[in-house]
């Protein structure tokens, strides 16, 4: 598997999903922040949280490296919550060997 090229085509799918929501962060490309809302209502979300991705050298065989921060309306526990169960959900069998942000996201909102 050409993990680099597996990465580089979920990254430009993701950019293209969540737009001005996503947000590359410094360094070679492979860590990135995703603002989060419900899927309901819109832009009169009360909460929101940021995800942040950094991929490994072998994903999609392996996790990447998870982080969520409480944007709006969620608590610092919350969020912590939400940052678990994503974790818990990125280790599984059911993900690993496959692009999985965007069902993380998925899952997050």
């Amino acid at each position: 598997m050409d993990y680099e090229e597996e990465q580089q085509m979920e990254l430009q799918a993701v950019q293209a999903i969540y737009m001005d929501d996503y947000k590359e962060l410094e360094g070679d490309g492979t860590a990135f922040e995703l603002t989060l809302v419900p899927e309901t209502g819109g832009d009169n979300n009360h909460v929101s949280l940021t995800l942040s991705v950094e991929y490994t050298a072998t994903y999609p065989e392996t996790p990447p490296i998870l982080s969520c921060r409480a944007v709006r309306g969620l608590t610092d526990e919350q969020a912590t919550e939400c940052e678990a169960m994503l974790k818990e959900a990125a280790a599984s069998d059911e993900m690993l060997g496959n692009a999985m942000v965007y069902m993380l996201a998925e899952r997050a909102q």
